[in-house]
């Protein structure tokens, strides 16, 4: 669509070319110098002989904080005529990673005896605030999981006395 917003994703690289001014001038012939009047706090420039737009500080695009930016254009012509123009940039949200946000301590079972050990809520946090699931890798075959109570259980025997370890995969619904 010739008319959407120009679009950037969240935490866009620093020199990333987001848009290029193509003015509209009746008098043919004419040059053009481009400024940025509104840079959005620092997050963007333009090339003054050009018009490409860039990102300046992409670590300030945040789609969760502001998920659009207007800038204020300058365009001069030869005459040293002047428009200026808004132009609202929309910051797309990327999908964040899944934090651990706890300490999942030691824990032992039985030989022979039912074991079930529950993760503590908050301890796997997904901050768009989505669903997670869990895959472990490397679990004891003894042992299974409830995804939607994040529980672990099982019954150990003889063969499986030891220290075992295995990782625990969680990913959310983006």
């Amino acid at each position: 669509d010739p008319n959407a917003n120009p679009q950037i994703v969240e935490g866009a690289s620093d020199g990333t070319v987001l848009a290029t001014v193509q003015p509209q001038d009746p008098d043919a012939g004419d040059t053009h110098t481009f400024a940025l009047l509104d840079d959005a706090d620092g997050r963007f420039a333009i090339d003054a002989a050009t018009g490409q737009i860039t990102v300046v500080d992409g670590s300030l695009l945040d789609h969760e904080t502001n998920a659009n930016h207007t800038l204020r254009v300058q365009i001069t012509d030869t005459a040293n005529a002047t428009h200026e123009q808004d132009l609202t940039i929309d910051v797309l949200d990327r999908p964040e990673r899944v934090e651990f946000t706890g300490n999942a301590a030691p824990i032992s079972a039985a030989e022979d005896a039912a074991f079930s050990y529950t993760f503590p809520d908050g301890i796997l946090v997904d901050p768009d605030g989505g669903p997670l699931t869990y895959n472990p890798v490397g679990m004891p075959p003894w042992m299974s999981v409830d995804a939607d109570t994040q529980t672990f259980s099982g019954t150990p025997t003889n063969v499986d006395v030891g220290t075992i370890q295995f990782q625990i995969q969680a990913t959310d619904d983006q």
